[in-house]
């Protein structure tokens, strides 16, 4: 039911109606799909085709033992329980010791319903009731800025162990309890927040609130799924980072931009951190951050106000009640200067086929005066083909292959906007550099009417885009909650529109100096490589 909330996914089902006879309602596909797929069809299937003997094996790494890959012919498979796929009963409300506060609207708009409820929590309801399915998430104001030095990566870490089970639905459970129903499930830390999505049908929105909920409050954190998470996340910063030629780039760049701002520790931690993380640090962060208040609950899609509300209270009834006017969120933005950033060169030879140049300045964060001309510059510059920077050092001087840019502005402080070029072998990167920041530096002249407007244009289109996909819709508008006073949330398109040249010309002057500027160039292969 999933595909029939997106334009694109509906154009797929009505080329498969006409050219294949599939059927057209979603009820008769479900009907069909029930019909053909079963149990003993799909286990046909499997026996048919998933053959070990018919398998290739590639292991690949250091230290492998030959026989490595024959454990896979040898192993037997593990016979499937489906006593172990537990489903979570609809659990009662636990009455409070003291009567709590009735829930109450704190904001409302047209789209939306921001909620207080008696546990303490926010709930932030964004109907749309023509929709098949509901995107729930839960945002927890806790990043890697909140974390001590010595002690990176634990929001990542906690985020990992946060899929591992409580005393009441072990490890394994709550993906198998949501896929029941339909569902999926992931989540994702950043250096402001921490926020865990589950995608469901109308059906399973109960089940996913009150897995949320038990999980927030009694997380099962023993030594022994400690040691195995803290393994994978070793794997997954050597596969990111210490064996990606482009991941040390990165590293190495956040960290001399921002010195001692803690934006320069690495969301997945600094390796000698992670070894020395202990269990205590993951119960001290799980503590904070579980705390309602800085917790939102996001429900959004096909699900009536009343309805997202009653469950939510329902399934959150349990939790410890906290003052609730205590939320440390909107993190509102100073209208104060953008701190620069200190002038850097840093250069890298790692082999890798590909040389990079990439390029930072310190801009502002959204709610700040100058964001919106911002935001927009950004697209000017460096996002598409016809951005300035494509059209200059890949069409018409043909001196690098691609050009990027990344600004992701909902941050709790000021973050970096990113420009980053790549070209197959080496390149000379201080004559490219010094012909980056003279064309940058001369940007603010050749800007025009045609530019804001073609900017202004492609962003009112991509939000309008974005609604067809609730995921991301919600996740922006609920991004915005937690960064914004309320009446700013709504206000993108106006903010945008009232971008003027000169507001444009004045943050090209500002922002793009070479005094702002740390960039560091990576050349892909060693002399000896040639």
């Amino acid at each position: 039911p999933f595909d029939y909330d997106s334009l694109h996914c509906l154009t797929s089902r009505r080329l498969e109606h006409q050219i294949f006879g599939e059927p057209w309602r979603l009820e008769d596909r479900l009907q069909d799909f029930d019909r053909k797929v079963t149990q003993k069809s799909v286990n046909e299937l499997f026996a048919r085709l998933l053959k070990p003997e018919r398998a290739l094996v590639c292991v690949l790494g250091e230290t492998i033992e030959p026989d490595f890959a024959d454990s896979f012919h040898k192993r037997p498979l593990a016979p499937t329980n489906p006593a172990a796929l537990a489903v979570l009963p609809s659990p009662e409300a636990v009455p409070p010791s003291e009567p709590r506060p009735p829930a109450e609207i704190v904001a409302s708009h047209p789209n939306a319903t921001l909620y207080r409820l008696s546990s303490g929590h926010h709930l932030l309801a964004l109907p749309r009731e023509e929709l098949a399915s509901i995107s729930l998430q839960i945002w927890t104001m806790t990043g890697s800025m909140d974390e001590e030095m010595g002690k990176t990566g634990v929001s990542h870490f906690l985020e990992h162990l946060m899929f591992r089970g409580t005393e009441e639905y072990p490890d394994g459970h709550f993906d198998s309890i949501l896929a029941q129903k339909g569902g999926m499930n992931n989540a994702f830390t950043t250096e402001n927040f921490t926020v865990y999505t589950d995608y469901v049908t109308s059906e399973g929105l109960e089940e996913a609130l009150c897995l949320e909920a038990d999980r927030f409050q009694n997380l099962r954190l023993s030594e022994e799924l400690f040691q195995t998470e803290l393994s994978v996340v070793m794997e997954e910063r050597s596969t990111r980072v210490d064996c990606s030629p482009i991941g040390k780039a990165h590293e190495l760049l956040q960290k001399e931009a921002f010195a001692s701002h803690s934006y320069a520790h690495p969301i997945i931690g600094w390796r000698q951190d992670l070894e020395a993380l202990s269990m205590k640090d993951l119960e001290t962060h799980y503590a904070l951050a579980s705390d309602s208040s800085r917790i939102l609950i996001v429900v959004a899609g096909g699900c009536s106000t009343s309805r997202a509300l009653s469950l939510t209270e329902k399934c959150f009834a349990s939790y410890p009640s906290t003052d609730s006017r205590q939320r440390i969120w909107p993190a509102l933005s100073s209208e104060k200067p953008v701190k620069k950033l200190k002038a850097a060169r840093l250069s890298l030879i790692e082999r890798s086929g590909y040389s990079y140049l990439l390029l930072c300045f310190r801009f502002p964060r959204v709610g700040h005066p100058d964001f919106a001309a911002c935001e927009l510059l950004a697209r000017i510059l460096a996002e598409g083909d016809s951005s300035r920077l494509h059209e200059r050092f890949v069409r018409k001087e043909q001196r690098v292959n691609e050009v990027w840019v990344n600004y992701e502005a909902q941050t709790r402080d000021n973050p970096l906007l990113h420009l980053g070029l790549a070209k197959p072998g080496n390149f000379d990167g201080k004559a490219l550099i010094q012909d980056i920041e003279m064309f940058l530096q001369s940007l603010s002249i050749s800007l025009t009417e045609e530019d804001l407007e073609k900017a202004q244009l492609c962003w009112k289109a991509e939000s309008a885009f974005e609604t067809d996909e609730l995921e991301d819709w919600a996740l922006e508008i609920a991004g915005r909650v937690m960064l914004l006073r309320w009446d700013d949330v709504w206000r993108g398109n106006e903010m945008i529109e009232s971008v003027t040249l000169e507001a444009l010309v004045s943050v090209a002057e500002r922002y793009l100096s070479g005094e702002n500027l740390v960039h560091l160039d990576l050349q892909g292969s060693r002399e000896s490589d040639s």
